[in-house]
């Protein structure tokens, strides 16, 4: 087996990919803080499926189309890829411990500088963002002394 097959993705931090794998496979991992070309996510680790149920089945279910009548088929549509991922994985065990190339957050807040955007407020949202594109990283989330220096008057 070549480097390139046991890591196709060398930029990415080792370590972190190791959790995301296990995320994948067990569903659902820690909190964590990254580091993202200067910005900071944090949110609840979590595996591609809960990521793909929760967008589709929560996000986007609940969100206001123009057309309510295609509601349910954009809905099965965006279902499908799913679908066709676990069949694959049912057939190859091993695949869910593979090389990784995303990381994927639930209640996930991103921090900007010294501003908490406001398009990522209260609940916290799913986010999906490049393995590769990731600093640094730490476990737990920012408490009270971030929560501050963002409500800044």
């Amino acid at each position: 087996m070549t480097q390139e097959e046991l890591w196709p993705h060398p930029e990415a931090d080792w370590l972190l990919s190791t959790y995301v794998s296990i995320a994948n496979q067990v569903g659902a991992f820690a909190s964590i803080t990254l580091h993202v070309s200067g910005n900071i996510v944090a949110g609840d680790l979590i595996g591609w499926r809960e990521y793909m149920s929760g967008v589709v089945d929560e996000e986007l279910a609940n969100a206001n189309f123009s057309d309510p009548e295609s509601k349910d088929g954009v809905l099965e549509a965006l279902r499908e890829p799913r679908r066709w991922l676990e069949a694959e994985l049912l057939d190859d065990e091993d695949a869910l411990a593979g090389p990784v190339g995303f990381i994927h957050l639930k209640n996930a807040f991103v921090y900007s500088g010294d501003r908490h955007m406001e398009a990522m407020s209260s609940p916290g949202v799913y986010w999906r963002g490049r393995l590769a594109s990731v600093d640094g990283f730490s476990f737990g989330t920012p408490s009270a002394a971030l929560e501050s220096a963002t409500n800044v008057d």
